[in-house]
């Protein structure tokens, strides 16, 4: 599942509408339409207040090779 699906089925579990998303994150409702059918991306700083305001966050990590040492 892609961030922006997994962001919207997290929105939607909370039943946030992109309107009060964007008005509740300072994100426009366009470019939230655009991210959400893959138009557009979020730039980190928005990407942050979107994920802030869902209870949401983004963490990076190492992938694993398959002997099992850090990429």
């Amino acid at each position: 599942m892609s961030l922006s699906e997994q962001i919207r089925q997290e929105m939607e579990a909370q039943r946030y509408s992109m309107r009060e998303l964007g008005a509740a994150s300072g994100v426009a409702q366009s470019l939230l339409s655009r991210y959400f059918s893959g138009q557009s991306a979020l730039s980190v700083k928005s990407l942050e207040a979107v994920l802030e305001v869902l209870g949401l966050e983004l963490t990076i990590r190492k992938k694993l090779k398959r002997n099992g040492g850090a990429a």
